[in-house]
């Protein structure tokens, strides 16, 4: 949906895309409850980027390279930022890889704050939802 047309919608309207797009991005696989955690982290006053990954290996390189003016929060999953005091680039970490793990960042932009949604699908349930479509 293009910035003007999202601007133009109603609070309920955007609440209804956020959760068609996050079903939709996810191919329907996270449970309910994941997918009401995310919902109520994030703000439905901008448009969002939703990344999926099934490499738990790109999923913890995007929870790594944070500014300092960056904020984040794991939603769910056993993930953690990648981040230190001396504000060189660790790797965030997935202790498990056979579940589902999501977290939302925060990033500055020009006294707006735009938010990107990071969610980590094992790519054994990823690719079993292909088979039953």
């Amino acid at each position: 949906m293009k910035n003007q047309d999202f601007n133009q919608t109603g609070t309920d309207e955007r609440w209804q895309k956020l959760e068609a797009a996050l079903l939709e991005k996810t191919r329907n696989i996270l449970p309910d409850w994941q997918v009401k955690a995310l919902i109520t982290q994030i703000s439905v006053r901008q448009q969002h980027t939703i990344l999926t990954y099934t490499s738990p290996v790109d999923f913890t390189a995007a929870l790594s390279a944070r500014l300092d003016e960056e904020d984040g929060i794991i939603v769910f999953g056993s993930a953690n930022f990648g981040r230190n005091l001396f504000r060189e680039c660790y790797v965030g970490i997935l202790q498990n890889t056979d579940e589902p793990a999501a977290a939302v960042i925060i990033h500055p932009n020009n006294n707006r704050r735009s938010c990107t949604v990071h969610i980590y699908i094992p790519r054994n349930l990823f690719e079993r939802s292909c088979m039953d479509e």
